[in-house]
């Protein structure tokens, strides 16, 4: 009997497991991982099968919904009803953002979480709900995002129906208000399996008159302050649903979304209205003027607008002046255009993302906004180029100092083309190149070609410049890539930019025109300040002396030349000639190796410490050895003594003690002989009179002396001229020039030089 009751409540379990597999689809191996679970009185455990449901659902979690049911039911409720079905009884939590989002997370009461994917099908339009005015230039235009998906199932645009009730009016895929209420567009397949209602509201535009406003006797019109109207079509959103107006900002910010089209109108009760046209993406300028709401530029195409032009015509005209402003890519919100001038750009592929458009009164004129970021309303192109590159042939045309060529890529340029771009003033742009094995050719102007072409010889050096009326007013400007130097200094009208007799290639150029008087923008990537370089060695470019090795890079910072130490900028300026770099030294340095020192090459001299102290118990322990090494390998040196003297008499003992040091060991210091002068806790409590008193005492018996100290020091305790003249050895770590008229400038304590073991102080004397 207990086997037949076992046998039967397994057979009853399998069967269970059975309906639960058609309905929620557990996997086979998810059975059999149940069946090995204990069963309490016969059944699974309720946390068990449910983990099971939801492993699963995770597998497959996509939900496909019609596009109508969702404008019609929404979708909360379809996703909620969709749950439900799955976990009847589990709380839940949908949690998503937007209309119509892609994947929804469902989170349980247990904290478990649920991914559901959406996937909508049918015709799929933005808009649920449209509204419409009586104005003839007020309409809704059908478009159709998903046309892609529905071309896979078959279906074309041809396919695609539109019908509108009686109080609308269909043109084409645009619908018109035709009276004020209600109405609906349907649209559906041809074959009537998707099919979507959108409500409409129209209404009339009413004008009120402002409370201002009179009507005097007899007249038949209310004159009124204008207002002016626009909207504009928008990528990805489509057109503004309400216009707006007097200044609002048409338009999106920080989208980088491109405005593709435009409506403007007055309300105004005067005679006469308002024409426009843009500047469209590969289209230019329309060719004709709209006016009073009809639409300027396109409709799916894609295309940017650039620029716009904006006018009155009629009575409105004589009384006020329209004026607009734009935000254009790269460039922000610019200045104010009016009655016709043009506003934003063309020539450089840049969108309009905003614009804004008032009303004034004549003579009136509109505040310059915070936001401005330039001075001008309207920028188009002053001149192009365009360089044939080797192994990619002619690149597209750029323009305003933007690079033409290769970054990275070790490719010459082998030709050139430049010409100007709607001038204001005449005159011609000139150009000539040098070239390998060829050296300068002739002058070329105007989009002629500067080169060669199918002979694989690159550019070495360019030369550009201006002719006429248009040099009067503008410099031209140019700068170039070339091999081995990078990024050269800018160069200007006419002179030379690159190199020659180093055969290196340019690699790329920017060139910009620049008004007379201004300079042209700082460059961050410039590696030297020097625009051209002909020849190794020495060299005087605009006044200041370079130095430029046979491989084309030039000396920088603390550089060794024909047995000389020089110092540059970090740029190859030379700051000071003949420099020498002195280490100096005391028995924190320990055993030195002096023949490896000296032979590195390293080093120009060194000053060894005497003592710090006065007295022959005081002497440093190395301060001999170290000076018998000097004279051993000809190193020239000098000596300095650290001093704890307090007072003139004891000043006195440190400059006999030097004396008496340098008699006995025969010392001849052609660096100098130095006293050092430092805060410690023996000085600490003297007075910058006291210290005067020290020093006076040490230099009267060691006459040639001069001191060392740090500039701290010397700007404060030591702060008398009489100190200051004395002072020709500083020390600073902090700043990276030269810190005064010092004869030597200490500048690290950390630095490193062959056969000395670890940090050493490195001084550079610069006479």
């Amino acid at each position: 009997l207990t086997r037949l009751v076992g046998d039967y409540m397994k057979m009853k379990l399998f069967f269970l497991f059975l309906v639960l597999f058609q309905v929620f689809q557990i996997p086979v191996f998810a059975l059999e991982e149940v069946l090995e679970e204990p069963i309490i009185g016969g059944i699974i455990q309720d946390n068990e099968l449910e983990d099971a449901k939801i492993e699963k659902e995770n597998d497959e979690n996509l939900l496909s919904i019609l596009y109508s049911d969702v404008q019609e039911n929404g979708l909360d409720k379809i996703v909620s009803d969709y749950i439900k079905t799955l976990y009847p009884d589990l709380k839940f939590e949908i949690e998503y953002e937007g209309n119509y989002p892609k994947v929804v997370s469902v989170k349980f009461s247990d904290d478990s979480n649920y991914t559901l994917n959406i996937q909508y099908q049918g015709i799929c339009i933005k808009e649920q709900k449209v509204e419409l005015s009586l104005s003839p230039s007020d309409y809704y235009e059908i478009v159709v995002d998903n046309m892609e998906q529905l071309e896979e199932e078959g279906y074309s645009e041809e396919d695609i129906l539109v019908t509108v009730s009686d109080s609308l009016l269909l043109d084409g895929m645009k619908v018109f208000g035709k009276k004020e209420g209600t109405g609906k567009i349907t649209i559906q397949t041809s074959d009537f399996k998707y099919h979507l209602v959108l409500p409409v509201t129209i209404r009339d535009i009413k004008i009120e008159v402002p409370s201002d406003s009179t009507v005097e006797a007899g007249e038949k019109s209310v004159e009124q302050k204008p207002s002016i109207l626009y909207r504009t079509h928008i990528e990805n959103i489509g057109w503004e649903k309400d216009f707006i107006k007097d200044g609002e900002t048409s338009g999106t910010s920080h989208q980088s979304k491109r405005l593709e089209a435009i409506q403007i109108k007055l309300d105004t009760t005067l005679k006469g209205g308002i024409e426009y046209r843009t500047h469209v993406q590969s289209i230019g300028w329309e060719k004709s003027f709209v006016k009073d709401g009809e639409t300027s530029g396109t409709s799916h195409q894609s295309k940017r607008l650039e620029a716009i032009q904006i006018r009155l015509y009629g009575d409105v005209a004589d009384k006020y002046d329209v004026y607009y402003r734009v935000h254009a890519q790269n460039i922000g919100w610019m200045s104010w255009a009016k009655n016709g001038e043009s506003a934003g750009t063309a020539g450089y592929s840049y969108r309009l993302e905003a614009i804004q458009i008032v009303l004034l009164e004549k003579g009136v004129e509109p505040t310059i906004p915070t936001d401005t970021k330039t001075i001008y309303s309207y920028k188009q192109p002053q001149l192009s180029y365009q360089t044939h590159v080797q192994n990619i042939g002619w690149q597209n045309r750029v323009v305003d100092g933007v690079i033409a060529g290769t970054s990275g890529k070790s490719l010459r340029l082998e030709s050139i083309s430049i010409q100007l771009m709607n001038p204001e003033y005449t005159g011609d742009i000139l150009y000539r190149s040098y070239v390998q094995d060829y050296g300068w050719l002739g002058w070329k102007k105007n989009g002629e070609i500067s080169g060669t072409s199918g002979e694989s010889k690159r550019m070495e050096a360019i030369q550009v410049k201006l002719t006429g009326e248009i040099s009067n007013h503008y410099d031209v400007y140019y700068r170039v890539h070339a091999q081995n130097f990078g990024w050269m200094a800018w160069a200007k009208n006419g002179e030379s930019a690159g190199t020659a007799h180093h055969s290196c290639r340019l690699e790329a150029i920017e060139i910009l025109l620049v008004e007379k008087g201004n300079s042209p923008p700082a460059r961050g990537d410039v590696k030297t300040n020097v625009s051209f370089v002909e020849s190794s060695g020495w060299q005087i470019i605009d006044g200041k002396k370079y130095y430029i090795y046979q491989d084309g890079t030039s000396a920088k910072y603390i550089s060794k030349i024909n047995g000389r130490r020089y110092e540059f900028t970090g740029n190859g300026e030379l700051q000071y000639e003949n420099i020498k770099l002195i280490i100096d030294v005391s028995k924190y340095n320990g055993n030195i190796d002096w023949d490896k020192v000296w032979n590195s090459g390293e080093i120009d001299g060194v000053i060894l410490r005497i003592s710090a102290g006065a007295g022959f118990s005081q002497l440093d322990p190395y301060f001999e050895k170290n000076l018998q090494a000097m004279k051993r390998l000809n190193i020239p040196y000098g000596v300095y003594i650290y001093s704890y003297a307090e007072n003139y008499d004891e000043g006195v003992f440190y400059g006999n003690f030097t004396n008496q040091v340098l008699r006995k060991f025969e010392g001849n210091p052609s660096l100098g002989i130095y006293f050092d002068l430092e805060e410690n806790g023996i000085v600490a409590h003297l007075s910058t009179e006291e210290w005067e008193q020290v020093v006076k005492g040490y230099m009267g018996v060691c006459p040639s002396a001069k001191i060392y100290t740090y500039t701290n020091f010397l700007e404060t305790k030591l702060n008398t001229s009489y100190l200051r003249s004395l002072t020709t050895w500083i020390a600073n770590y902090a700043v990276t020039d030269r810190p005064g008229d010092f004869r030597g400038w200490q500048y690290t304590s950390k630095g490193k030089v062959t056969g000395i073991n670890g940090d050493v102080d490195i001084s550079i004397f610069y006479y």
